[in-house]
């Protein structure tokens, strides 16, 4: 009996191993969100976020004229590198340039 009750549990533990393999690999994924911000370093983004806050318009549109910053399309699949506080790091799938974002520009 322990040999046939064997073969159905080896059968199910590699169902269930699959199983987390698969949300292990797809857990890490996320989607950007349209319009939101995304700087090439932390510090541009809180820069940005400054700049924003003082009311400085000239600073804020040269952040994105420049290069440092960009707004995200909608729907990019991504991978968190790194997280500090309410930022996050992203890397679009199949590259390997990251950006910084706000927790709220990925979901």
């Amino acid at each position: 009996m322990i040999k046939k009750n064997s073969n159905g549990l080896i059968i199910i533990m590699i169902i269930m191993i699959i199983i987390l393999t698969v949300n292990l690999v797809w857990a890490n994924t996320y989607r950007t969100v349209e319009f939101k911000t995304a700087c090439t370093y932390l510090f541009h983004l809180e820069d940005l976020i400054g700049y924003a806050a003082d009311g400085d318009r000239v600073a804020f549109s040269s952040m994105y004229e420049d290069g440092k910053c960009v707004l995200m399309a909608d729907g990019i699949i991504v991978y968190v590198e790194q997280v500090d506080g309410n930022f996050v790091e992203i890397r679009p799938r199949g590259t390997t340039e990251t950006f910084w974002t706000t927790i709220d520009g990925i979901y």
